[in-house]
């Protein structure tokens, strides 16, 4: 038994030297990376948009959903006379008994 103590106790008290050196080093880590967050970045200053866009909805039978959509890009703060939304209906349906095709 003295034999079996004396070999396995200088194994585990290096195994637990190498674990305490590993947190420890851990815990330092994000303890310096912690500190950065108390530092106070310079706020960017806003420029006025000057791109212009363009928005275009294609849509097919989406009369239930599509007031939604061009409700929230309405509510957009971009510049209304810098953009445009455009808005192409496909719903109708083509009945073949009023329409027909002569070759």
């Amino acid at each position: 038994m003295a034999l079996f103590c004396s070999s396995v106790i200088p194994a585990v008290t290096f195994i637990l030297w190498i674990l305490s050196f590993f947190l420890m080093f851990y815990a330092a880590y994000y303890f310096i990376i912690s500190l950065f967050a108390f530092k106070s970045y310079k706020t960017l200053t806003s420029f006025p948009p000057q791109n212009k866009f363009a928005v275009i909805i294609a849509a097919r039978n989406e009369a239930q959903v599509i007031g939604n959509l061009i409700n929230s890009l309405k509510k957009q703060d971009y510049p209304s006379d810098q953009g445009y939304l455009v808005y192409l209906d496909f719903s109708y349906e083509l009945d073949p008994d009023k329409f027909s095709l002569s070759l």
